[in-house]
């Protein structure tokens, strides 16, 4: 669901509509485009989010500059327990600073939505709360934000929950 939602894949049946766009009409270019500026996506493996050669920094960078927002959004950092982590690459993090470093590259320039594939399945629970709390702090500031998970806590704070069970809503 996820995939379909990130347009990373088109639907067999039905449509798609990212920030009023209908992202199934578009071609392959138009989708990985609206991706870029509208969609922060975190996958499951946070490593897969990062690119080892660019700093913490840069990559605020990098997604403030591709969604066309000015300048980095550094307060993101902070809040997750990471404003001394500017300054470095991916290599030099814990797996738990990675995934979070993941989630503030995902939420950086302002996306229209934000969708994250289990944020907190390889955090301790310190830095789980950490996720949670961005996690709802983005909502309240109006993004969307859709969050496949099986943290019970994270269940708990949701607006609105749908239960997969076999790949059906249940």
């Amino acid at each position: 669901m996820l995939r379909l939602l990130a347009c990373l894949e088109r639907p067999v049946r039905g449509r798609v509509e990212v920030d009023g766009i209908d992202a199934t009409a578009l071609s392959a270019r138009g989708r990985r485009g609206l991706r870029r500026r509208r969609l922060g996506y975190v996958f499951q493996n946070p490593v897969d989010n990062l690119l080892g050669y660019l700093t913490v920094d840069e990559h605020l960078e990098l997604a403030t500059r591709l969604r066309g927002t000015g300048t980095a959004s550094s307060e993101l950092l902070a809040p997750l327990g990471l404003g001394h982590r500017g300054d470095s690459k991916p290599s030099g993090l814990s797996g738990g600073e990675r995934e979070r470093v993941a989630l503030a590259f995902a939420a950086a320039g302002d996306p229209a939505a934000l969708l994250t594939d289990e944020p907190t399945a390889q955090l301790d629970r310190t830095s789980a709360h950490l996720v949670g709390d961005a996690v709802r702090r983005l909502a309240a500031l109006g993004h969307a934000v859709v969050v496949a998970t099986h943290d019970p806590e994270l269940v708990a704070v949701a607006d609105d929950v749908i239960e997969l069970v076999d790949g059906r809503i249940r």
